[in-house]
């Protein structure tokens, strides 16, 4: 099988700018996301990042406020894919982390 990169997933509630999470790989780069009063993305100069499609979004939120920061990728394929069979969600996941990836960079 394939080794993916990791991703580790922290998160503060900041007074003002509502729930941030930090996204880092593990080549140490980091994303910032605000989860409260609309999403949004930064990388870590602050720049924009812009994050393509509503699952994306949900998939990094989901892992972003995940207790252990990580999730299983059949509990991921079946929170956001609950509706379809399982070979047909799995390959939706895959999609989005693909998605995911050529957004993050």
């Amino acid at each position: 099988t394939r080794r993916e990169k990791p991703l580790i997933i922290g998160f503060a509630d900041q007074a003002f700018g509502g729930l941030r999470s930090s996204v880092t790989q593990s080549d140490h780069h980091t994303v910032t996301l605000r989860l409260l009063g609309g999403f949004d993305a930064a990388g870590p100069d602050g720049a924009r990042i812009e994050i393509s499609g509503r699952k994306s979004k949900a998939l990094l939120a989901i892992v972003a406020l995940s207790r252990d920061m990580s999730e299983s990728r059949e509990h991921l394929a079946n929170l956001l894919w609950s509706g379809r069979g399982d070979e047909q969600a799995r390959g939706s996941l895959r999609q989005t982390l693909a998605s995911l990836k050529r957004d993050l960079g």
